[in-house]
């Protein structure tokens, strides 16, 4: 038989069947390792579905987490990215704004120069030209720092009308200057009346530089500003022609001013001077406006009348003043324009026993023939039996009678009823 054994070992079959499963006794109850409903037949070698579906778990478990903290990255990201560009946004914004504000600035040191130069007393033609050329310059400067600006998002469209109304600014002032010699040209004194118009036309393109700035550029930009929720910054204001430059828009103003700078200090012209002005002896000396008599123009200031708290004030006497029982009390003063020119920057003064009343008052244009009214506000005293009350008007710049630009009453003020 040991041939025939060994014949059929070296044969290969394959691999031999498991053995079969020990078969397992029923479960006494009580005994861990779960309910029942388990396999009748339990293979002791092969434990691995139990191990699997644990292991399985932890697994599931694992990428959960991993997907979680993916999750969380990605969140945290997108909402460190948002901050990031938000904080810039909000830095471009700001900065955008403050460097308007300084160019606006500039421009509003601009306006002051305008007004102080075209309302200064005994200005003269020549002076006048200077200075509007110098000005104009400087409002050149303006607009190149406002073309300069970084506009960022959605203010780059209004960074444009920010630029137009700078440049409006400085289109008027240029074409004033250039129109004034012609314009100043008077005959017999007097500006012609058409001439006079046209230069108003173009002061008036000073001006709409204001109404861009304000309606095209600041209302829409504060808007904006608002929508996108950043605060801590706001516009300034810029108006370049105030309401007292703006009344040149009047042909008949501008008129006025312009026969005032050309008289220069006014005065009385010589019989032969006006008989023969191109002489030698006379052509430095204007002739007088056609509204002036006799050969004479004159500045003139004087008091009308003054009166506290709605009394009248008597030179003469002294008057019992009934005090405000709100303290509301106050001095105006109205004051006359007699001469025979428009006059500008007329100073006005108030005193209670030598104690000036607040500040100076200042009638910033005043038309020749015409009256103008100044309030001091003031808290009366009421330990003195008299008191007295001076009003002073500073002479303007060829007055010469400056009798009546003075004057001085006796009151007693009387307690509220």
């Amino acid at each position: 038989m040991l041939p025939f054994g060994s014949f059929f070992e070296e044969l290969d079959f394959g691999e031999e069947p498991p053995p079969p499963p020990q078969k397992r006794g029923p479960r006494i109850p009580g005994r861990g390792g779960g309910g029942g409903g388990g396999d009748e037949y339990d293979d002791p070698e092969d434990d691995g579905p139990r191990r699997g579906g644990i292991g399985g778990g932890i697994e599931v478990r694992r990428l959960a987490l991993v997907a979680v903290a993916i999750i969380v990255v990605l969140v945290a990201g997108y909402w460190y990215v948002q901050r990031c560009q938000r904080s810039e946004e909000v830095s471009a914004y700001k900065s955008y704004v403050r460097d308007a504000n300084a160019v606006s600035a500039q421009a509003n040191r601009v306006a002051q120069k305008l007004q102080a130069t075209w309302l200064k007393q005994g200005q003269t033609p020549a002076q006048l030209q200077t200075d509007l050329n110098e000005i104009a310059k400087n409002q050149q400067a303006v607009v190149n720092a406002a073309a300069g600006l970084s506009s960022p998002g959605s203010m780059k469209e209004l960074q444009r009308r920010y630029l137009e109304a700078q440049q409006l600014r400085l289109n008027g002032i240029t074409g004033v200057a250039r129109q004034l010699p012609a314009t100043l040209k008077a005959t017999n004194g007097n500006i012609d009346t058409a001439k006079a118009a046209a230069l108003a036309l173009l002061w008036l393109r000073i001006a709409s530089g204001d109404v861009v700035y304000s309606d095209s550029f600041k209302g829409p930009a504060v808007k904006l500003l608002d929508d996108k929720n950043i605060s801590g910054v706001a516009l300034d204001d810029s108006q370049f022609v105030g309401p007292t430059l703006l009344s040149f828009n009047d042909p008949t103003k501008m008129q006025a001013r312009l026969e005032t700078i050309v008289q220069g200090a006014g005065g009385t012209q010589t019989a032969a001077c006006q008989a023969n002005p191109n002489s030698a002896a006379c052509k430095n000396s204007p002739p007088p406006p056609s509204n002036c008599t006799g050969g004479t123009c004159i500045h003139g200031t004087s008091i009308e009348a003054v009166t506290i708290n709605g009394t009248t004030l008597n030179r003469d006497s002294v008057t019992d003043v009934p005090t405000d029982p709100n303290n509301q009390n106050q001095i105006v003063v109205t004051i006359k324009n007699g001469g025979d020119f428009q006059e500008t920057q007329v100073e006005a003064s108030a005193f209670i026993d030598s104690d000036q009343v607040g500040d100076k008052a200042i009638i910033p244009v005043f038309d020749a023939g015409t009256t103008a009214s100044v309030t001091f506000k003031f808290d009366p005293l009421f330990n003195k039996t008299k008191q007295s009350v001076k009003i002073v008007v500073k002479p303007v710049q060829g007055e010469s009678n400056t009798a009546n630009n003075s004057a001085t009453y006796q009151v007693i003020f009387k307690l509220p009823t």
